[in-house]
């Protein structure tokens, strides 16, 4: 598919930081969590993003509080 004359003149107005996020945006839309990519090997289980941050803070959070509970 080829952009149109006009369309492709926009575009070429517009900031390559903001074109190379709305690529990314729109190629990352189709991972959530009802459609996963497929296991990089066996157990594995790819998360979106939201998934990586909750499980980053959540460890932060019991790693803290195991610590508190220590002292």
């Amino acid at each position: 598919m080829s952009l149109s004359p006009r369309l492709y003149t926009q575009a070429a107005r517009l900031p390559r930081e903001l074109l190379t996020a709305c690529s990314i945006t729109i190629a990352t839309r189709g991972f959530s969590a009802l459609h996963r990519p497929p296991p990089n090997y066996p157990g594995h289980v790819p998360l979106t993003s939201i998934e990586r941050g909750g499980l980053a803070i959540g460890s932060a959070v019991m790693a803290f509080l195991i610590l508190i509970v220590q002292i």
